[in-house]
């Protein structure tokens, strides 16, 4: 049985990413050095020295395009594209912008290869930085007014007696901003936690 441990890595280097971004006034390279702070040093050892690459690589290029050339050169997966080489684009591109939203999901957007991947992981982290606000609100409008669409286009929907029933419709903005609402708060109780731990101590 073929084991891809660095997958499960690499779902929790984003989910640090983006929890880390939604702490108050975080900073990139705080939500950089988050994205490693959980993984485990020997199992994700190689994903932790291809995220520490690629961001070395971001700062000695010092711009996108120069980035992505020397990325394309040097970084790519021989047959498939994994999150080997997904995880460690996103954190380079969120360090070259700056997470600055627009520069950020633009560049991750035309990153080519798995662009989808990286422009979606990039906008969940810089989403979490600045919230829906520092999105251009054409942005925000295109992609609310389209996940309505899909949801009610999306194949039949049931009731539990099997009988057809009017698909379910979202508020995906409200249900992001509860979702921040949550995330705070659980942060809250965590360094609570951590502070009347490290007062036993």
């Amino acid at each position: 049985m073929v084991r891809q441990v660095f997958a499960r890595g690499a779902a929790c280097a984003i989910a640090a990413a983006v929890a880390a971004a939604f702490v108050p006034n975080a900073k990139v390279n705080e939500i950089i050095e988050s994205s490693k702070k959980y993984l485990m040093p020997v199992s994700a050892r190689e994903l932790i020295d291809l995220i520490d690459s690629a961001i070395s690589m971001a700062d000695r290029c010092g711009n996108y395009e120069d980035f992505r050339e020397e990325y394309y050169r040097t970084s790519l997966r021989d047959v498939i594209c994994d999150s080997r080489e997904t995880i460690p684009a996103t954190l380079a591109i969120v360090f070259l912008s700056q997470g600055d939203p627009k520069q950020a999901i633009t560049w991750a957007a035309n990153f080519g290869r798995d662009a989808d991947t990286i422009a979606c992981m990039v906008g969940g982290i810089v989403g979490a930085l600045h919230g829906s606000s520092g999105l251009p609100e054409e942005w925000v409008e295109k992609a609310t007014s389209a996940s309505a669409a899909e949801s009610r286009y999306s194949g039949h929907h049931y009731t539990h007696d099997g009988e057809v029933s009017d698909p379910p419709t979202f508020d995906n903005l409200e249900r992001a901003k509860k979702l921040e609402t949550v995330i705070k708060n659980r942060l809250t109780d965590f360094n609570s936690v951590s502070d009347t731990i490290s007062s036993m101590s």
